[in-house]
């Protein structure tokens, strides 16, 4: 192995020494995963992106995600719950914000037009 390589910790296979994921199976090897992009504009997503975004940001492959999906909606329903959380929580692009986060901010915006006034006239 030369200097310009390391093994993968998970599936020994030798990768470059500056990697973050290894190529050979897929998983992250930064300190902090959490600092991955998650978003669901990926060029292998079928329906709505959530599998792939998953699949991209762990080390399950995308069939192996697809699988799980489904397999967990027709044997307990979970599987939909689970789905359709992830797709609320995850944006589409990068620099966007969340459904989750934009209906919060619709929210935001008819709590204050409702309630805001009220406090300042009562206040005044």
């Amino acid at each position: 192995m030369s200097t310009e390589t390391k093994k993968c910790p998970y599936c020994f296979e030798e990768i470059k020494a500056e990697a973050v994921k290894c190529r050979w199976c897929g998983t992250h090897l930064s300190k902090s995963p959490i600092f991955v992009d998650w978003y669901r504009d990926l060029p292998e997503r079928k329906l709505l992106g959530v599998a792939s975004a998953v699949a991209r940001n762990t080390s399950i492959s995308l069939q192996a995600w697809r699988i799980i999906f489904i397999v967990s909606i027709l044997f307990h329903g979970l599987g939909l719950i689970a789905y359709f959380s992830i797709w609320a929580l995850t944006p589409f692009h990068k620099e966007e914000r969340s459904p989750f986060d934009r209906v919060l901010g619709i929210l935001r915006k008819v709590w204050d037009t409702l309630f805001g006034k009220k406090q300042t006239n009562e206040q005044a």
